[in-house]
């Protein structure tokens, strides 16, 4: 005999509940305010989580990179897959307008969440080259299309190719590999409203009220004299400084805000006419016996100032401006790799695992959540 379904739905209501932990835990997350209505209930979040996004409403989301989707409301998982309107499992990017909408970015498309549902945006073809700085503008990765980017106006999906000028011939030669060195790897917005695009091989792209122009020393087109680790996460620091994955940081001149509502279509600069500087950073992130961290695959700020980096297999670091801590990722007793590391609306780290789902940190350690 089967049990009636407001039954079920309770059990799985308090099936999730005790997964995400305590009732501390579980209120650092909640919502309250569902966003979607699409998807399957589901017990546990899977064990490949290379995304994770808060939204205004606290819901979390969670992208793989194999298995879709998941949102958690704070009660409940919904697991969001192909079947259920996505252009593909593989999650690339998740995002938020200042209107609230959510937008999910897989490798074959971008969708927006529109009355809970998945809508797929289409390109407009007649607005390809367009380079724009507004304030409300959105910047995505092109799924399947490299050295190519998405930019959403609001109305329009415009896909623009990364400007060619303004970078090395030789260096263009030097990387031309199977992979398109202007892959685009992440896309970053400043405090000052310009926009970065890190790459492949070629180091970073940077989108101001003056146009486009590149980054490309050597640190961030090599890795110790060898094939080029791409920039996979770029951060601001309390001081406007830039980190790019590597042991240099940057530091860009000040000016005006960049945002204008009404700008026109910027230039692409040929030789850049812009200066910066570039300092040795806090060097191997567990000292000078392990340069092999001294690269790290995401990056992320905390509301106290202090920045957090993954490392991928050697966890995660915290380094408050004085001093480093390195928080090992494990499970059963053994290390795991970190992928991503993000700082929830709470201030709270959470940790996206290439094989074990998501992490949070609770009095000190980081713990596995969402699991039965």
């Amino acid at each position: 005999m089967s049990l009636p379904r407001w039954i079920v739905a309770l059990h799985l209501v308090l099936i999730v509940s005790a997964c995400a932990g305590s009732a501390e835990d579980r209120a650092a997350l909640h919502s309250n305010n569902p966003v979607v209505e699409v998807g399957d209930f589901v017990r546990e979040v899977g064990n490949n989580v290379m995304v994770v996004f808060q939204d205004r409403r606290n819901n979390l989301w969670m992208g793989s990179w194999t298995n879709g989707l998941y949102v958690f409301d704070g009660d409940s998982i919904r697991h969001i897959t192909e079947k259920h309107g996505l252009t593909s499992n593989r999650i690339e990017e998740i995002k938020e307008d200042s209107a609230g909408t959510v937008f999910v970015n897989t490798s074959k498309g971008l969708h927006r969440v529109v009355n809970g549902r998945l809508e797929l945006l289409t390109l407009d073809t007649f607005g390809i080259g367009v380079w724009r700085l507004q304030s409300q503008d959105l910047w995505f990765k092109h799924g399947g299309r490299e050295g190519h980017l998405l930019r959403f106006d609001g109305k329009t999906l415009y896909s623009l190719r990364l400007p060619r000028a303004g970078l090395p011939a030789d260096l263009v030669k030097k990387h031309w590999v199977a992979a398109d060195p202007y892959g685009v790897y992440t896309i970053y917005k400043d405090s000052r409203n310009c926009w970065w695009f890190g790459t492949a091989c070629l180091g970073v792209c940077r989108l101001d009220s003056t146009g486009v122009w590149w980054i490309h020393e050597p640190d961030l087109t090599e890795l110790h004299d060898g094939p080029a680790n791409g920039i996979r996460s770029i951060v601001e620091d309390r001081n406007g400084k830039f980190w790019f994955t590597t042991e240099f940081i940057y530091s860009i001149p000040s000016s005006p805000d960049q945002t204008n509502a009404h700008s026109n279509v910027v230039r692409t600069i040929t030789q850049p006419k812009h200066t910066y500087a570039k300092e040795r950073g806090i060097g191997p992130l567990r000292g000078a016996s392990f340069p092999q961290t001294m690269e790290y695959l995401s990056s992320a700020r905390g509301p106290d100032g202090s920045l957090w980096f993954a490392t991928y297999r050697d966890g995660v670091f915290r380094y408050d401006g004085t001093s480093v801590k390195r928080y090992p990722i494990q499970w059963n007793g053994q290390d795991v790799s970190a992928f991503c590391v993000y700082i929830n609306r709470q201030g709270v780290p959470l940790v996206g695992t290439h094989e074990h789902g998501i992490y949070q940190l609770k009095d000190g350690v980081f713990q596995r959540i969402l699991t039965l």
